[in-house]
C-alpha cells in the first residue's frame, strides 16, 4: 500500500506571536461568527482544524483527507476548567487510521488556544480490501495465541489502517480486549505473564494474518441517596454515600456514580460479583476492605472533580474487593491492584496477625488506578514503549498528588510531600517506587538507564514510568519554582489529557509548557520564560529532550488584541 508515516504538527497560541498563523486561518475574530452555523464548540473546531490544514497541512495530507467527507469525525469533547478540548479521530473511506488523531483547544469564549495533529497520508488510489475475512482472522488468532483461547472469547474485530510507527502502513484486523498476553515486539511469541490478568489489543495484517502489533491494557433500581459508615482496614471509622434499595443498604453512590462490589475470591476472567451490601447503615467493621474501597474512591473522585476535572473520570465507576487470579494460592493471598475492563480490582495481602487486609487501603495505589482509568477516556496512550510508561508514570504522579492532598491539604508545598508509592505495600515494608529518587530502588532514572524487558512488560512500564516522573518531581519542587501546587496539578492533569495516543517522552516537556502558557494567562505571562526553563533542565537532567518548541516572548503571550 503506498503511503507515508503520520504528518505531526503542534500549534499552540503562545509560540504565535504576533498571531500571524491564527490571523491566516480566521476570517474575523475567533473565526465563526460570519458563518450561518451555530457557534459550538464542535463548529468550530472542525473549522479552525479544517482552515489549519489547509494553511499547513502537507498536499497529500490534503488529498487523503478529501477522499472522505467527513475523513475526520469526532470523538470526544472535554471541558476541563475552562479550557474545552475536541478530539477527532481519521477515516480513510470509512476505515479508522490507526493513532491518527488531532486536538483543537478552544478557550470558553470557542477562541482556538492550541491545535495538534498526527494524522496519516493515505494515497488516495489506496484499496481496502482485506484478503482475510474477519471470521478467518479470529480463528487465525485463536490458532495463533493459545490452544485453550475459545473462539467464542474474541469479539469481532475492526478493519483499520495501520502505519506511522517506522513501517509500511498495513490494512489490518485489530482485535479488541482479547483475553490473551501481547506477543513481544521481536515476533519470538507471547510474553511471559506478569501479573496473571491478561487482556490486550492485537493488530493483524488482513493479507497474511500476521500479528504486527499487539499491546497489554490491563493496568496492573430505585434507588435512594444513602449516608452510610464502617470502619476501614486502618481501623478508622469512615462516613460515605451508598444507596437504600429495597431493605438493603448497598455501596452505590448515584451522584458520583461509584460502585463497590465484592468478587468473593472468583478468578477476574469469571467474575460475576454483587454489590456490596447490608442491612443496615453502619457496617460496623465487617466489611473493612470494602469501606477502604469505597470511601478512597471517592475521595479520588472528590478531587478530580473539585479541581474542575470531572469530565476527565471514567463513567459508572466500579471498584471490585477480594479479587483473585487462577494462580492465587489456597490463602487466597492475592497481591495485586490494577485496571482493567473499565474497573478497579484490588486483591487482598496477609497482615501479621494473619488476616487479610485489601490492597484497597492505600489511597496512593486507589489514586494509581483510577488515574489510568483517567488516561483512558482523555488521552487513551497506547500501553507500548515510551506511552506504556507515561501511562505509568501519570498514574504514578497522581497517585502522590492525592495523597498529599489528603494528607498536607490544599496548595501545600510539593517539597513537603511524600513523593513514594506504595509505602508499606511489599513484603518486608518499604514502597513501590519513590518518584524523587528511583534510583534507591535500582529503578531507572536516566534514558540511558531505561529497561527492555519484553518477556515483563508490566514491570518494564512501571520501572521506564519513573524517567519522566522523576523529571517532573524536579520541576515541581524547584526553588526557582513560582507557581503553587495547584497551578501545577492543573497544568499536569492538561497536559496528561492533551497528549496524543502514540505519544512519546519526549511530548511531555512541550504539553507541559503549552499547558504552563494558558493556565498563568495574561496576569502571570512574566513568570511563563523561566517556568519553561525550569522544565527544559528538569527533563533534560533525565535525558528527556523536548521537540522543538519556539522561545516564549513574555510581553506578547496570549495577546489577543493584536
Amino acid at each position: 500500500m503506498d503511503t507515508v508515516e503520520l504528518e505531526r504538527f503542534r500549534y499552540h497560541i503562545a509560540t504565535d506571536r504576533e498571531r500571524r498563523t491564527l490571523t491566516q486561518i480566521t476570517n474575523v475574530a475567533h473565526g465563526f461568527t460570519e458563518r450561518a452555523e451555530p457557534k459550538t464548540p464542535e463548529s468550530c473546531a472542525r473549522y479552525l482544524l479544517s482552515r489549519m490544514i489547509n494553511k499547513k497541512g502537507e498536499e497529500g495530507l490534503k488529498e487523503s483527507l478529501h477522499q472522505d467527507h467527513p475523513a475526520l469525525t469526532i470523538r470526544s469533547v472535554q471541558h476541563l476548567g475552562n479550557a474545552i478540548l475536541v478530539r477527532f479521530d481519521q477515516n480513510f473511506r470509512g476505515v479508522p487510521v490507526f493513532g491518527a488523531e488531532a486536538t483543537v483547544e478552544l478557550d470558553k469564549d470557542c477562541g482556538l488556544t492550541s491545535l495538534q495533529w498526527d494524522l496519516g497520508c493515505v494515497h488516495p488510489k489506496s484499496t481496502i480490501a482485506p484478503d482475510l475475512s474477519d471470521v478467518a482472522a479470529i480463528e487465525r488468532l485463536a490458532k495463533t495465541l493459545d490452544a485453550d483461547l475459545e473462539i467464542k472469547e474474541i469479539g469481532p474485530p475492526q478493519l483499520q489502517l495501520f502505519g506511522g510507527r517506522h513501517c509500511a502502513w498495513h490494512l489490518v484486523w485489530h482485535f479488541f480486549d482479547v483475553p490473551a498476553l501481547p506477543y513481544a515486539s521481536d515476533g519470538s511469541g507471547q510474553l511471559q505473564p506478569h501479573s496473571g490478568i491478561p487482556v490486550s489489543d492485537f493488530l493483524m495484517d488482513a493479507k497474511n494474518g500476521d500479528i504486527i502489533f499487539s499491546y497489554g491494557k490491563a493496568f496492573s433500581a430505585d434507588l435512594s441517596h444513602a449516608q452510610m459508615v464502617g470502619r476501614c482496614e486502618d481501623d478508622f471509622s469512615r462516613r460515605f454515600t451508598g444507596s437504600k434499595i429495597g431493605p438493603s443498604y448497598k455501596l452505590h453512590d448515584v451522584a458520583r456514580d461509584l460502585r463497590t462490589h465484592d468478587s468473593q475470591y472468583s478468578p477476574i476472567g469469571r467474575w460475576a460479583g454483587q454489590l456490596v451490601a447490608s442491612p443496615r447503615a453502619d457496617l460496623g467493621d465487617s466489611r473493612r476492605g470494602a469501606v477502604s474501597a469505597h470511601y478512597n474512591a471517592t475521595r479520588v473522585t472528590d478531587f478530580y472533580r473539585n479541581h474542575h476535572l470531572g469530565d476527565m473520570l471514567p463513567r459508572n465507576l466500579i471498584g471490585v474487593i477480594n479479587c483473585c487470579d487462577s494462580a492465587t494460592p489456597a490463602d487466597r493471598e492475592f497481591r495485586n491492584a490494577f485496571w482493567r475492563d473499565e474497573k478497579m480490582w484490588y486483591g487482598q495481602v496477609r497482615s501479621e496477625s494473619g488476616h487479610l487486609v485489601s490492597v484497597a487501603r492505600f489511597l496512593d495505589l486507589v489514586a494509581h488506578e483510577i488515574t489510568h482509568g483517567v488516561i483512558t477516556v482523555t488521552s487513551d496512550l497506547i500501553k507500548d514503549g515510551d506511552g506504556g510508561a507515561l501511562h505509568e508514570s501519570f498514574a504514578d504522579i497522581f497517585g502522590v498528588i492525592i495523597k498529599n492532598h489528603y494528607t498536607f491539604g490544599i496548595n501545600s508545598d510539593p517539597k513537603r510531600w511524600d513523593w513514594t508509592i506504595g509505602e508499606g505495600f511489599p513484603v518486608g515494608g518499604g514502597c513501590l517506587r519513590d518518584l524523587s529518587d528511583p534510583g534507591r530502588l535500582n529503578h531507572p532514572n536516566h534514558t540511558e538507564r531505561r529497561l527492555k524487558m519484553p518477556s515483563e512488560p508490566e514491570r518494564e512500564n512501571h520501572e521506564n514510568g519513573c524517567i519522566p516522573s522523576k523529571a517532573l518531581h524536579a520541576a515541581v519542587t524547584a526553588e526557582a519554582s513560582t507557581i503553587s501546587s495547584e497551578d501545577w496539578i492543573a497544568v499536569i492533569a492538561k497536559t496528561m489529557a492533551t497528549l496524543h495516543r502514540t505519544a512519546t517522552f519526549a511530548d511531555v516537556p512541550v504539553q507541559l509548557k503549552y499547558a504552563i502558557s494558558t493556565h498563568l494567562g495574561e496576569s502571570r505571562r512574566n513568570l511563563v520564560g523561566d517556568l519553561w526553563d525550569i522544565i527544559d533542565d528538569a527533563y533534560q537532567s533525565v535525558g528527556i529532550y523536548a521537540f522543538a518548541t519556539p522561545r516564549v516572548q513574555p510581553q506578547s503571550l496570549l495577546d489577543r488584541s493584536s
